[in-house]
């Protein structure tokens, strides 16, 4: 059996290319297992503590 993680990276739209590159190239093994990568529009983002929203909760 493969040990299977989760790991959510939530990125500005600039970088996420990159960000998608570099956990592709640093996951891949060739293996079973090496994983998929979903993107996702994220609508909203809330800092509770400071009730900033948007790109100033990021």
């Amino acid at each position: 059996m493969v040990t299977k993680i989760m790991l959510k990276v939530v990125v500005m739209q600039d970088p996420a290319d990159a960000a998608i590159a570099v956990s592709a190239q640093d996951a891949h093994t060739g293996c079973i297992g090496d994983g998929k990568t979903f993107m996702l529009d994220l609508a909203d983002a809330l800092r509770i503590r400071t009730g900033d929203r948007d790109d100033v909760a990021m």
